[in-house]
């Protein structure tokens, strides 16, 4: 009623006459378009959209994966002992520097400056490394055993020492001897060593430090570098906030400055094609013999690129250009719901504690089962200078015995963590989306003004869609597990000298399924807008997304190359500009703690630091512009799908109108203009 009434106010208020027979069939003609275009105003899309619990399968399969995994944890958690990670374990099976019910070793009595140490002092462990003599001797011997073999046995015969030793030093067994079961275990230190989660690793690139890359799987020289880290963890700290103020002026340039960066960057490589073909042309007519045949092929060559070129830019114009105005109004987005940009801080503190519960349950694992005698081979003196190894001898070690489940049990927790790491993910993919579709389709044309914000697009994920993101996360996850497992044995067959064919095979199959689950993300992100969008299940809104892009693929294709090319150039700026404001203050030793003599060089892991935490701020930046862009381009496709811009209008903005040739009929805009009428009286 209350409309009716404001229809009947504003044709007499033009001038017009209540009781002539034509302001009455005008007048209810334009109450039939007003009920008619607010009646598709609420259908199903974004806001309006009748919401409705998707994929239930999805959560069923979350919880009982969940309950499996805590049986796993709670096995991990009661047979297992972190602290022997933490603190090492002798070739006795003692943890360094720790009692287990008074379990000392008998008869210990260690002197340091004449002073009784004490067994919790112990807390080191030191390996009889093979000397630099032996390790070149089986270098020109060129037959088993190597040097990486004689590290790779040492590494089971730690001995519990006070402190890491520096090279010359004598190590010997608890009592002070040098003798224990009738085997020496006295050894000579043959290299510095330094601390690293209670390992003493040696510091020098030799071939003793390349034994321990391959044993640990990590590099003594980037472990050397930690302390160095630490003195510069102020200036880190400075250029992670320089960093994001970076990433917002990066992004409020975008809004304007696509389609002159596009288009020149697009005339000067035409430019440059032109130029390689005339310099091509040149050194032809100039040559004789065999290097005219030579420029004669590069003529050609270039004069087909320069062809191809050429009629890319022609059919894919009117596709560039719409690629471009769906960046800019994608970079729109951010600013007129500045919240969003929360999302990604928010999902990396919920990521956070998920991993560190499954490492936590990993390191149960991994020191769940019982400590158990092996005989293995050992040379006598690996550590003599002179390079002669001795006799070889049994010796007997105590190592870990895992249970046979163990290996599945840390697979199956793999596995959760990549179900649950890409569960946030997705989930704070579906919020930005949310966020992007409440934007677009809030009003047809521009002046956009959302009706909802980021506390809706969450709790409209959790209450009605966290189904859906758990069935998508579920393939990605199945297929990370496949990628990690096949790493796993081709991580080994390296190890163990394996032909080079399965390793190639090996690697082939790593890249098509890395191929394959970028392929499934990209699905899996058009099915979550669908369902921002219209609420469908996971398989209906990826069906519709993919024939959508199929439809529109030559636009499609546009936006992604071009907002590809954007991103990566924004990174590539971003961190080059944290890397040179990094530099400047580590060199001018500006918030850098210790030695203020350290040259730059000293700081290539803190500018390597640098350089990552630049490139995961800046990553979280365009990946919420990534996500607008999607959200702008399923959302147009879709808008061309079902309007027609007369009872149906486009919600396209106006820019993205004139590229497409499309726009609102006339009788749509005189309907809005009533429209705010009403909501202004």
């Amino acid at each position: 009623k209350a409309t009716v009434s404001v229809l009947n106010w504003v044709p007499a208020v033009m001038g017009g006459s209540a009781s002539s027979e034509k302001a009455d069939e005008n007048r209810q003609r334009q109450i039939d378009l007003y009920k008619r275009d607010k009646t598709y105003e609420a259908a199903e899309i974004g806001y309006h959209a009748k919401r409705h619990c998707t994929d239930l399968c999805g959560l069923v399969l979350y919880i009982a994966g969940f309950a499996a995994m805590m049986f796993v944890a709670a096995t991990g958690f009661e047979n297992g002992d972190p602290v022997r990670l933490m603190y090492g374990t002798d070739r006795a099976g003692y943890v360094c520097g720790h009692e287990y019910n008074g379990n000392v070793p008998d008869g210990f009595n260690i002197q340091r400056n004449g002073t009784a140490v004490e067994w919790s002092d112990m807390k080191y462990l030191v390996y009889p490394l093979p000397s630099h003599e032996v390790c070149a001797e089986r270098l020109v011997a060129n037959d088993p055993p190597t040097c990486e073999d004689l590290i790779r046995d040492t590494l089971e015969m730690g001995t519990c020492w006070y402190e890491c030793p520096e090279a010359g030093t004598h190590v010997t067994w608890y009592d002070g001897t040098d003798e224990w079961d009738g085997n020496n275990v006295g050894f000579s230190v043959v290299v510095n060593t330094k601390s690293t989660l209670h390992r003493c690793f040696p510091v020098e690139p030799d071939a003793i430090l390349k034994g321990f890359d391959d044993h640990f799987g990590v590099s003594g020289t980037a472990l050397a570098e930690l302390e160095v880290v630490l003195a510069a963890r102020w200036t880190i700290l400075l250029c992670l906030f320089i960093a994001i103020l970076l990433s917002f002026i990066w992004l409020f340039i975008l809004r304007c400055t696509v389609k002159p960066v596009v288009f020149t960057t697009v005339f000067l490589l035409w430019v440059l094609s032109a130029g390689l073909v005339y310099l091509t042309y040149n050194n032809y007519n100039k040559a004789t013999g065999d290097a005219a045949t030579v420029w004669m092929l590069l003529l050609v060559a270039a004069a087909i690129w320069i062809l191809l070129y050429t009629c890319l830019l022609v059919f894919f114009c009117k596709s560039i250009n719409v690629a471009c105005d769906c960046i800019e109004e994608a970079a729109k987005i951010p600013f007129s719901l500045p919240s969003m940009n929360a999302v990604p801080p928010i999902v990396t503190l919920c990521i956070i504690p998920v991993a560190v519960f499954h490492i936590v349950v990993w390191m149960y694992l991994e020191t769940s089962g019982s400590v158990e005698p092996r005989t293995i081979d050992h040379y006598a003196n690996i550590t003599d200078p002179t390079g002669a190894m001795g006799e070889l001898s049994k010796v007997t070690v105590s190592v870990m015995s895992h249970p046979n489940y163990i290996p599945y049990a840390k697979i199956y927790n793999v596995f959760m963590f990549f179900w649950s790491m890409n569960l946030w993910i997705s989930c704070g993919y579906m919020a930005v989306a949310f966020c992007a579709v409440f934007w677009y389709w809030s009003t047809p044309g521009d002046n956009k003004s959302p009706e909802a914000g980021l506390c809706t697009a969450i709790c409209w994920t959790v209450r009605y869609h966290l189904g859906t993101v758990m069935l998508g996360s579920l393939i990605v996850a199945v297929l990370q597990t496949i990628r990690f497992v096949l790493a796993q044995f081709e991580d080994r067959m390296r190890r163990i000298n394996e032909s080079s064919t399965v390793q190639c095979v090996l690697a082939c199959v790593q890249c098509c399924l890395a191929c394959f689950e970028r392929l499934i993300k990209f699905i899996n992100n058009n099915a979550y807008i669908m369902t921002c969008m219209c609420s469908d299940n996971f398989c209906n809104g990826a069906r519709r997304a993919i024939f959508l892009l199929i439809k529109h693929a030559g636009s499609v294709m546009a936006v992604n190359l071009i907002s590809g090319w954007v991103m990566f150039f924004g990174k590539l700026q971003i961190v080059s500009l944290s890397l040179l404001i990094g530099w400047q203050l580590l060199s001018s030793n500006v918030l850098v703690e210790g030695d203020e003599s350290a040259a730059v060089q000293d700081h290539l892991g803190s500018l390597i630091i640098i350089a990552v935490i630049a490139y995961v701020v800046v990553s979280v930046f365009i990946n919420v512009f990534a996500t607008c862009i999607d959200v702008v381009v399923l959302s147009y496709t879709y808008d061309l799908d079902v309007n027609n811009g007369t009872d149906k209008p486009y919600y396209l903005p106006s820019d993205l109108q004139r590229s497409l040739g499309k726009k609102n009929d006339a009788n749509f805009r005189g309907t809005q203009e009533m429209a705010y009428t009403k909501m202004s009286v």
